[in-house]
């Protein structure tokens, strides 16, 4: 077995566990759908999740093919940032549905938590990213200019922990599904 295949096993194993609980939550809120107050943002976030996790997985062998040794060092960054997908995925639904549960007020309770795990793993993947590419002024244009729609995410995360506004939440919820269903498309297909 390669190195690329253990650690992209490892990765998938931590992102099957995330979709596995964003799939027992959605499961959950399913069978409770009469006692609850519906909000579509949990619901959109929970497609979103699984959009990033697919893109997450796929991206991971794209981005360990090449390498024929590591250390347990370089491989923290790759942990962190799974070990964050893992908490945001499983952040966006409730993990507990009694009776009564009002969806909007749940995520706006949650939404700081959320979007501060969001912002945590856009900041680690867009510093992984540029962690190899940075070595002049140059090459730093080109990387932000490469790398637009991390730091477009990083930035509307970091809006979202601070500004409760729905329309806010509403436009960032839609532009991210948006966003990484293109970049599942183009990356597939």
């Amino acid at each position: 077995m390669f190195l690329s295949e253990y650690i992209t096993t490892f990765v998938s194993i931590i992102v099957g566990l995330a979709v596995a609980d964003l799939l027992i939550s959605l499961h959950r809120l399913l069978r409770a759908r009469k006692r609850i107050t519906w909000y579509w943002i949990p619901p959109a976030l929970a497609i979103y999740m699984l959009l990033l996790a697919l893109n997450f997985w796929w991206g991971t062998y794209f981005w360990v093919t090449h390498l024929r040794t590591i250390s347990m060092l370089q491989f923290v960054p790759v942990l962190l940032q799974v070990v964050v997908l893992f908490l945001f995925v499983a952040s966006v639904l409730p993990d507990d549905v009694p009776s009564g549960l009002n969806l909007k007020q749940w995520y706006f309770e949650n939404a700081n938590y959320i979007w501060s795990l969001a912002a945590i793993l856009w900041f680690l993947v867009t510093a992984w990213l540029g962690s190899g590419r940075l070595t002049s002024s140059s090459s730093a244009l080109q990387f932000t200019k490469e790398e637009w729609w991390n730091e477009l995410m990083l930035l509307g995360a970091l809006t979202l922990t601070l500004v409760k506004r729905p329309w806010l939440h509403n436009l960032y919820v839609v532009v991210a599904i948006g966003g990484s269903a293109w970049e599942i498309t183009s990356t597939i297909g």
